[in-house]
């Protein structure tokens, strides 16, 4: 049963992601499927664990303060809304850059995310499009860069894009952000302020919330482009087909499907998330013959 195997490996992800456990067993209820015992025992203690009084109230309350100090799980274990941390100022990109000395991907990414909010102006003149969409844009991937929510793929972006784009002695010795522009190669900049651009669109598609829970199946601005038509159509609905097709599967559906299609898509929604189960369940049964183990009907 491809629900209870997704719902089997996310309880033992550590931490949960109780947004994916939620949508799961929603879509369960929704298909009429009964959930094994063993899977509403996990549940339940892992809910008492995570939710427990004693376990959240404190957290709980160091998020709503400030979201950017929480990991991704533990703002869905609060559930409460959040909003997007303000876009990079001076102080901030001399912080990230002064992290970046360490030489890591991540603290690279975020110099990179912090000097396109500060020069959306200049980039948006060349991809002609707003400052205000390029800096909600970073605003995001700087969030979920520190909540490690971006693809490897993204993030070696943003940190090539910082390699090759930073005069990094010129950035330590900025003073003002009118003297910005003589410490970078704007056109470095450029792919990937189209990718932050497309994430832009995605995040307005819903919420944040939802953004951060599909940034890792994003490597390119094609990829946030698809996605994006696939949650206008189907909603959190995706999140469901996510976890039950998987990244490449989900992905190569949606580079095969038009804006179009998928707005068809959404009026079977339900005949769509009941596809992905047995295509899941097939490919899995699949794998384990190719391995030579034994599937959960030949076990019967």
């Amino acid at each position: 049963m491809a629900i209870a195997a997704r719902l089997r490996e996310r309880l033992n992800d550590t931490p949960r992601n109780w947004l994916s456990l939620a949508m799961l067993t929603g879509l369960a209820e929704r298909q009429g499927i009964t959930l094994p015992p063993d899977i509403t025992d996990a549940l339940a203690i892992a809910q008492e664990d995570d939710f427990g009084l004693y376990a959240f109230a404190a957290p709980c309350t160091a998020c709503a303060a400030d979201p950017t100090s929480c990991p991704y799980a533990q703002l869905l274990i609060c559930n409460d809304p959040f909003a997007l941390p303000p876009a990079a100022d001076l102080n901030a990109l001399h912080a990230a850059a002064l992290k970046a000395t360490d030489g890591a991907a991540q603290s690279q990414a975020e110099v990179a995310f912090a000097i396109i909010a500060l020069q959306a102006e200049p980039l948006a003149a060349r991809l002609s499009t707003s400052a205000e969409a390029l800096r909600d844009g970073a605003r995001l991937a700087s969030f979920a860069n520190r909540l490690a929510r971006l693809s490897p793929a993204l993030t070696a972006l943003a940190s090539e894009t910082a390699t090759d784009g930073v005069d990094w002695g010129a950035l330590t010795n900025l003073q003002t952000p009118e003297t910005l522009p003589a410490a970078i190669r704007i056109e470095a900049f450029l792919p990937l302020a189209q990718l932050v651009l497309a994430l832009n669109q995605l995040n307005a598609a819903r919420n944040p919330k939802m953004s951060l829970q599909l940034l890792p199946m994003i490597d390119n601005a094609r990829d946030a482009a698809q996605m994006t038509a696939a949650l206008n159509a189907l909603g959190p609905d995706l999140i469901v087909t996510s976890e039950v097709l998987g990244k490449d599967t989900l992905l190569r559906a949606t580079h095969n499907l038009s804006k179009t299609a998928w707005i068809t898509v959404a009026g079977l929604a339900g005949i769509w998330i009941s596809l992905a189960i047995l295509a899941a369940g097939w490919l899995r049964r699949r794998a384990d013959r190719r391995s030579g183990e034994p599937d959960d009907e030949d076990a019967e």
